[in-house]
Protein backbone atom coordinates (compact mmCIF):
# COMPACT_ATOMS: atom_id res chain seq x y z
CA UNK A 1 0.00 0.00 0.00
CA UNK A 2 1.15 2.93 -1.03
CA UNK A 3 2.18 5.91 1.98
CA UNK A 4 -0.59 8.24 1.52
CA UNK A 5 -0.27 10.98 4.27
CA UNK A 6 3.67 11.00 3.92
CA UNK A 7 3.10 11.21 -0.33
CA UNK A 8 0.62 13.69 -0.17
CA UNK A 9 2.40 15.79 1.77
CA UNK A 10 5.53 16.06 -0.07
CA UNK A 11 3.67 16.97 -3.34
CA UNK A 12 1.52 19.34 -2.16
CA UNK A 13 4.27 21.99 -2.95
CA UNK A 14 4.58 20.16 -6.82
CA UNK A 15 1.29 21.90 -8.70
CA UNK A 16 3.05 22.90 -11.06
CA UNK A 17 6.31 21.20 -11.56
CA UNK A 18 4.58 17.81 -12.55
CA UNK A 19 7.52 16.86 -14.92
CA UNK A 20 8.17 13.56 -13.05
CA UNK A 21 6.26 10.66 -10.93
CA UNK A 22 7.34 11.00 -7.26
CA UNK A 23 9.86 9.58 -5.55
CA UNK A 24 9.94 5.71 -4.92
CA UNK A 25 6.98 5.07 -2.27
CA UNK A 26 7.66 2.82 0.38
CA UNK A 27 5.27 0.01 0.97
CA UNK A 28 5.64 -0.54 4.68
CA UNK A 29 2.22 1.23 6.80
CA UNK A 30 4.23 4.24 8.99
CA UNK A 31 3.47 3.59 12.53
CA UNK A 32 0.41 5.74 13.86
CA UNK A 33 0.71 6.47 17.34
CA UNK A 34 -0.19 9.30 19.71
CA UNK A 35 -2.40 11.75 18.57
CA UNK A 36 -2.39 10.04 15.22
CA UNK A 37 -4.06 6.56 16.46
CA UNK A 38 -6.64 8.78 18.34
CA UNK A 39 -7.74 10.26 15.02
CA UNK A 40 -7.80 7.03 13.55
CA UNK A 41 -10.02 5.68 16.28
CA UNK A 42 -12.47 8.67 16.05
CA UNK A 43 -12.48 8.25 12.23
CA UNK A 44 -12.92 4.82 11.92
CA UNK A 45 -15.87 5.20 14.45
CA UNK A 46 -17.33 7.63 12.01
CA UNK A 47 -17.29 5.74 9.18
CA UNK A 48 -18.17 2.01 10.91
CA UNK A 49 -21.28 1.85 9.53
CA UNK A 50 -19.93 0.52 6.48
CA UNK A 51 -18.68 -2.40 7.94
CA UNK A 52 -22.11 -2.96 9.05
CA UNK A 53 -23.45 -2.94 5.31
CA UNK A 54 -23.13 -6.68 4.78
CA UNK A 55 -25.62 -7.93 8.14
CA UNK A 56 -29.00 -6.04 6.57
CA UNK A 57 -30.78 -6.49 3.98
CA UNK A 58 -30.95 -3.05 3.15
CA UNK A 59 -27.11 -2.68 3.78
CA UNK A 60 -27.08 -5.13 1.09
CA UNK A 61 -29.14 -3.63 -1.51
CA UNK A 62 -26.74 -0.55 -1.03
CA UNK A 63 -23.76 -2.63 -2.06
CA UNK A 64 -25.10 -3.92 -4.84
CA UNK A 65 -26.74 -0.69 -6.01
CA UNK A 66 -23.00 0.54 -5.19
CA UNK A 67 -21.54 -1.65 -7.90
CA UNK A 68 -24.18 -1.41 -10.52
CA UNK A 69 -24.42 2.54 -10.12
CA UNK A 70 -20.02 2.32 -10.45
CA UNK A 71 -20.71 -0.28 -14.06
CA UNK A 72 -23.06 2.53 -15.17
CA UNK A 73 -21.06 5.31 -14.68
CA UNK A 74 -17.90 3.17 -16.02
CA UNK A 75 -19.57 2.30 -19.23
CA UNK A 76 -21.66 5.23 -20.25
CA UNK A 77 -18.35 7.44 -19.53
CA UNK A 78 -17.90 9.63 -22.44
CA UNK A 79 -14.90 10.60 -24.12
CA UNK A 80 -14.31 13.92 -22.40
CA UNK A 81 -14.91 12.50 -19.41
CA UNK A 82 -12.59 9.56 -19.52
CA UNK A 83 -9.95 12.33 -20.80
CA UNK A 84 -11.12 14.74 -17.54
CA UNK A 85 -10.88 11.56 -15.37
CA UNK A 86 -6.91 10.47 -16.79
CA UNK A 87 -5.16 12.90 -14.29
CA UNK A 88 -7.44 12.38 -11.06
CA UNK A 89 -5.09 10.16 -9.46
CA UNK A 90 -1.76 12.10 -10.03
CA UNK A 91 -1.23 13.50 -6.09
CA UNK A 92 0.87 16.69 -7.18
CA UNK A 93 -2.26 17.48 -9.49
CA UNK A 94 -5.17 17.65 -7.09
CA UNK A 95 -5.59 21.32 -6.10
CA UNK A 96 -4.98 21.99 -9.76
CA UNK A 97 -7.68 19.74 -10.70
CA UNK A 98 -10.12 21.19 -8.32
CA UNK A 99 -9.23 24.92 -9.09
CA UNK A 100 -9.79 24.32 -13.25
CA UNK A 101 -13.47 22.65 -12.07
CA UNK A 102 -13.89 25.82 -10.16
CA UNK A 103 -13.19 27.78 -12.63
CA UNK A 104 -13.02 26.63 -16.40
CA UNK A 105 -12.15 29.08 -18.83
CA UNK A 106 -9.50 30.58 -16.19
CA UNK A 107 -6.53 31.25 -18.20
CA UNK A 108 -4.66 30.68 -15.14
CA UNK A 109 -6.14 27.16 -14.26
CA UNK A 110 -5.57 24.31 -17.31
CA UNK A 111 -3.16 22.00 -18.55
CA UNK A 112 0.25 21.66 -19.93
CA UNK A 113 1.26 20.73 -23.31
CA UNK A 114 1.66 17.03 -21.95
CA UNK A 115 -2.01 17.12 -20.60
CA UNK A 116 -1.39 18.17 -16.75
CA UNK A 117 -3.40 19.85 -14.81
CA UNK A 118 -1.45 22.88 -13.49
CA UNK A 119 -1.88 26.16 -11.52
CA UNK A 120 -0.36 29.30 -10.01
CA UNK A 121 1.79 27.80 -6.58
CA UNK A 122 -0.42 28.10 -3.72
CA UNK A 123 0.72 30.76 -1.09
CA UNK A 124 2.90 29.42 1.95
CA UNK A 125 0.37 29.68 4.30
CA UNK A 126 -2.14 27.79 2.28
CA UNK A 127 -0.04 24.88 1.53
CA UNK A 128 0.68 24.82 5.35
CA UNK A 129 -2.71 24.69 6.26
CA UNK A 130 -3.60 21.87 3.74
CA UNK A 131 -0.42 20.06 5.11
CA UNK A 132 -2.66 20.21 8.72
CA UNK A 133 -6.19 19.14 6.96
CA UNK A 134 -4.69 16.35 5.20
CA UNK A 135 -2.49 15.46 7.89
CA UNK A 136 -5.33 15.03 10.17
CA UNK A 137 -7.24 12.48 8.24
CA UNK A 138 -5.56 9.53 8.89
CA UNK A 139 -6.46 7.42 5.73
CA UNK A 140 -3.51 5.68 5.86
CA UNK A 141 -4.72 3.40 9.14
CA UNK A 142 -8.60 3.55 7.71
CA UNK A 143 -7.23 1.27 5.06
CA UNK A 144 -6.34 -1.65 6.59
CA UNK A 145 -9.13 -1.15 9.65
CA UNK A 146 -12.02 -1.36 6.79
CA UNK A 147 -10.05 -3.71 4.76
CA UNK A 148 -10.00 -6.62 7.25
CA UNK A 149 -13.66 -7.00 6.82
CA UNK A 150 -13.39 -6.82 3.01
CA UNK A 151 -16.89 -6.01 2.40
CA UNK A 152 -16.39 -5.45 -1.46
CA UNK A 153 -14.45 -8.89 -2.10
CA UNK A 154 -17.21 -10.50 -0.14
CA UNK A 155 -20.00 -8.57 -1.73
CA UNK A 156 -18.90 -8.93 -5.17
CA UNK A 157 -16.36 -11.65 -5.42
CA UNK A 158 -12.82 -11.66 -6.84
CA UNK A 159 -12.32 -12.05 -10.52
CA UNK A 160 -10.22 -15.09 -11.71
CA UNK A 161 -6.39 -14.39 -10.99
CA UNK A 162 -7.33 -11.15 -8.71
CA UNK A 163 -7.09 -10.34 -4.99
CA UNK A 164 -6.23 -7.34 -2.77
CA UNK A 165 -3.86 -8.04 0.07
CA UNK A 166 -5.62 -4.99 2.54
CA UNK A 167 -9.23 -6.12 1.25
CA UNK A 168 -12.35 -4.05 -0.88
CA UNK A 169 -10.58 -4.72 -3.59
CA UNK A 170 -11.41 -1.51 -6.82
CA UNK A 171 -14.06 -2.12 -9.30
CA UNK A 172 -11.86 -3.64 -12.29
CA UNK A 173 -11.01 -6.54 -10.28
CA UNK A 174 -14.14 -7.46 -9.39
CA UNK A 175 -16.20 -6.42 -12.48
CA UNK A 176 -15.69 -8.34 -16.23
CA UNK A 177 -17.79 -5.00 -17.45
CA UNK A 178 -15.55 -2.83 -16.36
CA UNK A 179 -12.02 -4.65 -16.62
CA UNK A 180 -13.06 -6.00 -20.04
CA UNK A 181 -13.55 -2.45 -21.52
CA UNK A 182 -10.31 -0.59 -20.83
CA UNK A 183 -9.39 2.72 -21.88
CA UNK A 184 -7.92 3.13 -25.14
CA UNK A 185 -5.87 5.99 -26.93
CA UNK A 186 -9.15 6.00 -29.41
CA UNK A 187 -11.72 5.81 -26.76
CA UNK A 188 -10.12 8.11 -24.84
CA UNK A 189 -6.78 10.32 -25.05
CA UNK A 190 -3.35 8.82 -25.09
CA UNK A 191 -2.69 9.85 -21.43
CA UNK A 192 -5.63 8.52 -20.12
CA UNK A 193 -4.77 5.29 -21.51
CA UNK A 194 -1.06 5.06 -20.65
CA UNK A 195 -2.34 6.10 -16.95
CA UNK A 196 -5.16 3.75 -16.59
CA UNK A 197 -3.47 0.87 -18.67
CA UNK A 198 0.45 1.34 -18.31
CA UNK A 199 3.01 2.16 -15.09
CA UNK A 200 3.55 5.23 -17.54
CA UNK A 201 5.30 8.86 -15.51
CA UNK A 202 3.00 8.44 -12.87
CA UNK A 203 2.43 4.61 -11.78
CA UNK A 204 -1.71 4.99 -11.11
CA UNK A 205 -2.82 2.13 -13.73
CA UNK A 206 -4.74 -0.70 -12.84
CA UNK A 207 -3.07 -2.70 -10.84
CA UNK A 208 -4.36 -7.20 -11.15
CA UNK A 209 -3.04 -9.46 -9.76
CA UNK A 210 -2.64 -8.63 -5.94
CA UNK A 211 -3.75 -4.76 -6.33
CA UNK A 212 -2.92 -3.87 -2.52
CA UNK A 213 -5.09 -1.02 -2.82
CA UNK A 214 -7.76 -1.07 0.04
CA UNK A 215 -10.48 0.74 -1.61
CA UNK A 216 -12.55 2.38 1.07
CA UNK A 217 -12.74 5.44 2.06
CA UNK A 218 -11.38 7.03 -0.94
CA UNK A 219 -8.11 8.80 -0.27
CA UNK A 220 -8.36 10.91 -3.57
CA UNK A 221 -11.93 12.45 -2.83
CA UNK A 222 -10.48 13.27 0.67
CA UNK A 223 -7.42 15.08 -1.10
CA UNK A 224 -9.95 17.18 -3.19
CA UNK A 225 -12.35 17.74 -0.36
CA UNK A 226 -9.49 18.93 2.09
CA UNK A 227 -8.97 21.08 -0.61
CA UNK A 228 -11.86 22.49 -2.14
CA UNK A 229 -13.99 22.81 1.42
CA UNK A 230 -11.54 24.99 3.08
CA UNK A 231 -11.18 27.09 -0.07
CA UNK A 232 -14.72 27.84 -0.03
CA UNK A 233 -14.42 28.81 3.79
CA UNK A 234 -11.69 31.23 2.78
CA UNK A 235 -13.57 32.41 -0.37
CA UNK A 236 -17.08 32.36 0.27
CA UNK A 237 -17.85 34.21 -2.97
CA UNK A 238 -16.57 30.69 -4.42
CA UNK A 239 -18.48 28.66 -2.70
CA UNK A 240 -20.85 27.08 -4.30
CA UNK A 241 -17.94 26.32 -7.01
CA UNK A 242 -15.86 24.56 -4.93
CA UNK A 243 -17.76 22.14 -3.34
CA UNK A 244 -18.95 21.59 -6.95
CA UNK A 245 -15.43 21.13 -8.30
CA UNK A 246 -14.68 18.26 -5.09
CA UNK A 247 -17.62 16.66 -6.39
CA UNK A 248 -16.85 16.25 -9.99
CA UNK A 249 -13.20 15.69 -9.16
CA UNK A 250 -14.37 12.10 -7.32
CA UNK A 251 -16.97 11.55 -9.88
CA UNK A 252 -14.02 11.43 -12.20
CA UNK A 253 -12.57 8.69 -9.80
CA UNK A 254 -15.72 6.78 -10.57
CA UNK A 255 -15.06 7.17 -14.64
CA UNK A 256 -11.08 6.05 -14.14
CA UNK A 257 -12.77 2.90 -11.97
CA UNK A 258 -10.03 3.35 -9.14
CA UNK A 259 -13.48 3.70 -6.86
CA UNK A 260 -17.07 2.92 -5.89
CA UNK A 261 -19.62 5.69 -5.06
CA UNK A 262 -19.14 4.17 -1.65
CA UNK A 263 -15.52 5.10 -1.51
CA UNK A 264 -16.29 8.87 -2.31
CA UNK A 265 -19.12 9.27 0.12
CA UNK A 266 -17.00 7.57 2.66
CA UNK A 267 -13.65 10.08 1.59
CA UNK A 268 -16.19 13.22 1.53
CA UNK A 269 -17.64 12.59 4.99
CA UNK A 270 -14.15 11.97 6.19
CA UNK A 271 -12.40 15.38 5.02
CA UNK A 272 -15.35 17.40 5.67
CA UNK A 273 -15.95 16.30 9.49
CA UNK A 274 -12.35 16.78 9.99
CA UNK A 275 -12.11 20.04 8.60
CA UNK A 276 -15.46 20.90 10.65
CA UNK A 277 -13.63 19.86 14.00
CA UNK A 278 -10.30 21.88 13.03
CA UNK A 279 -12.22 25.28 13.15
CA UNK A 280 -14.13 23.81 16.05
CA UNK A 281 -11.38 23.65 18.15
CA UNK A 282 -11.78 20.16 19.14
CA UNK A 283 -8.69 19.25 20.83
CA UNK A 284 -7.95 16.19 19.02
CA UNK A 285 -7.67 18.10 15.83
CA UNK A 286 -5.89 21.26 16.96
CA UNK A 287 -3.62 23.01 14.57
CA UNK A 288 -1.39 26.22 14.50
CA UNK A 289 -1.89 26.30 10.88
CA UNK A 290 -5.84 25.61 11.11
CA UNK A 291 -7.50 27.27 13.23
CA UNK A 292 -10.43 30.31 13.35
CA UNK A 293 -7.67 32.42 14.80
CA UNK A 294 -5.76 32.55 12.11
CA UNK A 295 -9.24 32.38 9.39
CA UNK A 296 -8.72 36.29 8.49
CA UNK A 297 -4.92 36.19 7.03
CA UNK A 298 -5.26 32.58 5.56
CA UNK A 299 -8.74 34.25 4.10
CA UNK A 300 -6.75 37.29 2.91
CA UNK A 301 -4.25 34.83 1.22
CA UNK A 302 -6.57 32.39 -0.41
CA UNK A 303 -8.91 35.48 -1.91
CA UNK A 304 -5.51 37.76 -3.20
CA UNK A 305 -4.42 34.13 -5.40
CA UNK A 306 -7.73 33.81 -6.57
CA UNK A 307 -8.20 37.61 -7.55
CA UNK A 308 -11.30 37.77 -5.61
CA UNK A 309 -13.99 35.62 -3.50
CA UNK A 310 -14.82 37.74 -0.69
CA UNK A 311 -18.14 38.44 -2.13
CA UNK A 312 -20.30 36.72 -4.86
CA UNK A 313 -18.68 36.90 -8.27
CA UNK A 314 -21.61 38.50 -9.62
CA UNK A 315 -21.86 41.34 -7.46
CA UNK A 316 -19.36 43.72 -8.91
CA UNK A 317 -19.87 42.15 -12.52
CA UNK A 318 -23.95 43.17 -12.32
CA UNK A 319 -24.81 46.37 -11.06
CA UNK A 320 -27.55 46.40 -13.86
CA UNK A 321 -29.42 43.10 -12.52
CA UNK A 322 -31.98 43.16 -15.35
CA UNK A 323 -29.40 43.09 -18.48
CA UNK A 324 -27.32 40.32 -16.37
CA UNK A 325 -30.21 38.00 -16.09
CA UNK A 326 -31.32 38.34 -19.87
CA UNK A 327 -27.44 38.35 -20.96
CA UNK A 328 -26.82 35.07 -18.83
CA UNK A 329 -23.91 36.34 -17.28
CA UNK A 330 -26.03 35.35 -14.13
CA UNK A 331 -27.61 31.56 -14.64
CA UNK A 332 -31.16 31.53 -14.71
CA UNK A 333 -33.10 29.43 -12.25
CA UNK A 334 -33.22 26.54 -14.54
CA UNK A 335 -29.61 26.39 -14.72
CA UNK A 336 -29.25 26.57 -10.72
CA UNK A 337 -31.78 24.10 -10.28
CA UNK A 338 -30.34 21.68 -12.68
CA UNK A 339 -27.21 22.51 -10.73
CA UNK A 340 -28.74 21.27 -7.48
CA UNK A 341 -29.87 18.36 -8.93
CA UNK A 342 -26.64 17.38 -10.16
CA UNK A 343 -25.02 18.11 -7.27
CA UNK A 344 -27.45 16.24 -5.12
CA UNK A 345 -26.55 13.20 -7.44
CA UNK A 346 -22.88 13.55 -7.01
CA UNK A 347 -23.81 13.19 -3.21
CA UNK A 348 -25.48 10.49 -2.92
CA UNK A 349 -25.65 8.76 -6.48
CA UNK A 350 -29.20 7.65 -5.82
CA UNK A 351 -27.90 5.08 -3.74
CA UNK A 352 -30.78 3.24 -1.86
CA UNK A 353 -31.93 4.30 1.70
CA UNK A 354 -30.51 1.99 4.92
CA UNK A 355 -32.75 3.26 7.30
CA UNK A 356 -35.53 5.50 7.87
CA UNK A 357 -35.72 8.76 5.76
CA UNK A 358 -38.53 10.38 8.13
CA UNK A 359 -36.25 11.03 10.89
CA UNK A 360 -35.98 14.82 12.05
CA UNK A 361 -32.45 16.07 11.28
CA UNK A 362 -29.45 16.25 13.42
CA UNK A 363 -26.43 18.87 12.98
CA UNK A 364 -23.56 17.99 14.34
CA UNK A 365 -22.48 20.38 16.69
CA UNK A 366 -19.53 21.82 14.89
CA UNK A 367 -21.09 22.03 10.94
CA UNK A 368 -21.56 25.41 11.58
CA UNK A 369 -18.36 26.36 11.22
CA UNK A 370 -18.47 24.88 7.39
CA UNK A 371 -20.78 28.11 6.23
CA UNK A 372 -20.50 30.74 8.75
CA UNK A 373 -17.83 33.11 6.62
CA UNK A 374 -20.02 32.64 4.02
CA UNK A 375 -23.04 34.37 6.14
CA UNK A 376 -20.86 36.06 9.26
CA UNK A 377 -24.04 37.79 10.31
CA UNK A 378 -25.94 34.87 11.24
CA UNK A 379 -26.08 33.54 14.69
CA UNK A 380 -24.73 29.84 15.25
CA UNK A 381 -28.20 28.77 15.91
CA UNK A 382 -29.64 30.40 12.39
CA UNK A 383 -26.73 28.62 10.68
CA UNK A 384 -27.73 24.90 12.66
CA UNK A 385 -31.25 25.87 11.18
CA UNK A 386 -30.19 26.04 7.55
CA UNK A 387 -27.82 22.88 7.71
CA UNK A 388 -31.19 21.29 9.31
CA UNK A 389 -33.59 22.36 6.69
CA UNK A 390 -31.43 21.66 3.49
CA UNK A 391 -29.77 18.03 4.80
CA UNK A 392 -30.79 14.84 3.17
CA UNK A 393 -33.41 12.55 4.59
CA UNK A 394 -31.87 10.83 7.71
CA UNK A 395 -30.88 6.72 6.31
CA UNK A 396 -29.87 7.98 3.11
CA UNK A 397 -27.27 6.80 0.78
CA UNK A 398 -24.26 7.09 3.40
CA UNK A 399 -21.65 4.52 4.77
CA UNK A 400 -22.05 6.69 7.96
CA UNK A 401 -26.04 7.93 9.17
CA UNK A 402 -26.17 8.00 12.79
CA UNK A 403 -29.75 8.37 14.05
CA UNK A 404 -31.72 11.36 12.21
CA UNK A 405 -28.38 12.27 10.51
CA UNK A 406 -28.47 12.68 6.73
CA UNK A 407 -25.69 13.68 4.70
CA UNK A 408 -24.91 17.64 5.33
CA UNK A 409 -25.73 19.39 1.43
CA UNK A 410 -23.84 22.38 1.84
CA UNK A 411 -23.78 23.88 -1.99
CA UNK A 412 -27.78 23.61 -1.23
CA UNK A 413 -27.50 25.32 2.48
CA UNK A 414 -25.52 28.23 0.69
CA UNK A 415 -27.78 28.90 -1.94
CA UNK A 416 -31.17 28.56 1.16
CA UNK A 417 -29.29 31.28 3.25
CA UNK A 418 -28.50 33.65 0.44
CA UNK A 419 -32.52 33.43 -0.27
CA UNK A 420 -33.54 33.13 3.76
CA UNK A 421 -31.12 35.80 5.21
CA UNK A 422 -30.74 39.20 5.03
CA UNK A 423 -27.65 40.86 5.62
CA UNK A 424 -27.77 44.03 8.22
Amino acid sequence: MRKFRDTILLTLPLITTITAPPPALAQQQPSCTGICALQAADQEALLAPFNSLPSTAQGRAVLDANLAKQVEIYLNSTQAEKIAAGTVLILPAVPANVLLRAFPGNPAYGYNAQGIPTAPTLPPSILKMEAAIIGSNQIVAMKPYFGTTDVYGNAYGYLPGQTDSYGNPPPYQVSAAILNNPFTPQNSSYLAWQNQQTPGAYKINWVLGDSNVGDFPSAHTMLATSNAVPFAILAPGYYQQFVMAAAQFSYDLNVYAAHYPLDVIGGRIMATYVTANMLAGNPLYASADFNTTLLPSLRNDMQTYLGGGGSSPYAAACANLVACLSSGVIPTATSYQQQAQAYRHFLTYDLPSVGPTDLAPVVPAEAHYLIATRYPYLTTAQLDEILASTELPSGGRSTTAPAGRGLICMRRAVATARSAATSP
